[in-house]
């Protein structure tokens, strides 16, 4: 292990002991993977650190980002660099899709025709994505380790390559980048490395998880405390960012639990705003239409497509629903809440 400039450089070995040390209360239930498409495989001779600070450079200087986008960057050698994005802050990975993510820069160009993934980088690629599922206790599937190639920039939803989209994380990346590749080639491998972790069965066949009550968002406070219990008196266990969404499991008094089971994370219920999940069933082919107010009288400016899973932050009297701090608004009846 080491470290330069905030950046740590770890092994493959070391990865997994090292992110379940790591205190994330932010709740995440994407993992993306992307690649670096420049630099590639060209570029690179043994200048981790070299790599990931010019990018960071790149992003701050020329993106105006305020970090390095992703949390993760894995190397051609098998090498993995965690820092300084903390995991704490959502990634700037794929737009309407990062408050519940956690981003991985593959560092190369895996168009068809480009670099041909090394063996120790194919098997870093399968290790990063098993480690964080295990991490997030998130089953191994196209909904949870997911392409930046299956969401259209222009309208921002889940089209699975169709529309206005990159080819990211390349045209040939573990056989292709449709969402049949990732079921077929990718996903089979990340469900068998997670099956050697001791912890597996603890996490997934263990007693029937703790379901949430109830979602809230974060409002008020630029950076909420978490704590071991329903109390000031309580240990501190980290923060949590304005705009984080988060699950409720449990109320008592003026505090609310965030986390499900043994794990108890507790927060301050003054700084939740109640928020509602949803699935849109629309049939029409077409989508749902988005538009700018309550009504059909406003003006469209998108639409999402049948199963996309929305966030609703308001319920106007007139049954529409707000899905956007921006004033995004549809239809009520065509959404199934949770």
């Amino acid at each position: 292990m080491k470290t330069r400039k905030g950046f740590v450089l770890l092994k493959r070995s070391e990865f997994k002991n090292w992110i379940m040390k790591q205190t994330i209360n932010r709740k995440v239930t994407m993992i993306q993977n992307h690649h670096t498409w420049l630099p590639d495989y060209t570029n690179f001779d043994d200048n981790h650190f070299d790599k990931v600070i010019g990018m960071k450079n790149f992003h701050v200087n020329q993106r105006g980002w305020s970090d390095i986008g992703q949390h993760i960057t894995t190397f051609p050698d098998g090498m993995i660099i965690v820092g300084t994005r903390p995991f704490e802050r959502a990634p700037a990975g794929i737009r309407g899709h990062n408050s519940e993510a956690i981003c991985i820069e593959h560092l190369g160009n895996f168009d068809k025709g480009k670099d041909k993934m090394t063996e120790q980088h194919r098997r870093t690629v399968v290790h990063v994505n098993s480690v964080l599922n295990l991490k997030f206790a998130l089953e191994a599937s196209v909904d949870h380790n997911v392409y930046h190639h299956w969401y259209d920039m222009s309208t921002l939803q889940r089209t699975g390559g169709k529309g206005n989209t990159k080819t990211c994380p390349g045209s040939n990346f573990f056989g292709g980048n449709s969402i049949e590749d990732c079921k077929k080639n990718l996903i089979p491998f990340i469900k068998k490395d997670l099956k050697t972790f001791p912890e597996y069965k603890a996490v997934f066949e263990g007693a029937e998880k703790e379901k949430p009550i109830g979602y809230a968002l974060v409002v008020r406070a630029y950076s909420l405390n978490v704590r071991k219990g329903p109390g000031t008196r309580f240990r501190k266990m980290g923060k949590i960012n304005r705009g984080t969404n988060v699950d409720i499991y449990e109320r008592k008094g003026r505090w609310t639990r965030i986390s499900s089971g043994k794990d108890q994370r507790w927060v301050s219920s003054y700084y939740l705003l109640k928020v509602w999940k949803g699935v849109v069933i629309d049939e029409d082919p077409k989508g749902l239409s988005v538009r700018t107010g309550p009504g059909r009288k406003f003006r469209k400016i998108s639409a999402i497509m049948k199963d996309t899973k929305v966030t609703v932050y308001e319920q106007d009297v007139s049954g529409w629903y707000k899905i956007d701090f921006l004033d995004k608004w549809f239809s009520g009846k065509y959404i199934k809440l949770i």
